[in-house]
């Protein structure tokens, strides 16, 4: 969580597309940061974005780049604050923490819903392709258009994932 608020404070006052928006974690009772940025013309939905492993919402590798340029296209987009433990840490140490991005998730699928998103779309990478597919095998994909997972199946040399993705949900 510490990480998560230094990420916070780097990055909001840098933010030069769309605002930041604080979510509410409704199992842990905190806060976490989200970036809501509205199509520049009438949306055709909106994308949630998912950072992969140890980022923040507005990584400028792939997530932040994406946020904006789909607004270009048509789509709002949210970008969440996935949670992260600190640098250093592999694949089989964010296993037992999947659980924790469902509230997340839940989180930004009510907040895209009370913008009046009509379609949504989520767009995962990474570890946040785990986390994203943990929360469909546990919750179900209703609600969700389309799902994009970028990086599907990425892990660390020497730890294989410890099971399947659930894609056939």
């Amino acid at each position: 969580l510490a990480r998560e608020q230094r990420l916070a404070e780097q990055i909001v006052d840098g933010i030069l597309d769309g605002d930041p928006v604080w979510l509410e974690d409704a199992v842990a009772k905190r806060k976490f940061l989200a970036i809501y940025t509205d199509a520049e013309a009438d949306p055709k939905g909106t994308v949630i974005l998912m950072h992969g492993r140890g980022m923040h919402p507005d990584w400028a590798d792939t997530v932040g780049p994406l946020r904006v340029s789909l607004t270009e296209h048509g789509w709002n987009t949210l970008s969440v604050q996935m949670p992260v433990l600190s640098k250093g840490t592999k694949y089989y140490d964010y296993v037992p923490i999947f659980p924790a991005a469902f509230p997340r998730i839940e989180a930004a699928m009510k907040f895209v819903r009370g913008k009046g998103a009509q379609r949504i779309v989520w767009f995962a990478h990474s570890c946040s392709v785990h986390m994203s597919m943990a929360f469909i095998e546990t919750h179900g994909d209703s609600g969700i258009d389309a799902y994009i997972g970028a990086g599907m199946g990425a892990t660390d040399y020497q730890q294989p994932m410890r099971k399947l993705l659930p894609l056939a949900r």
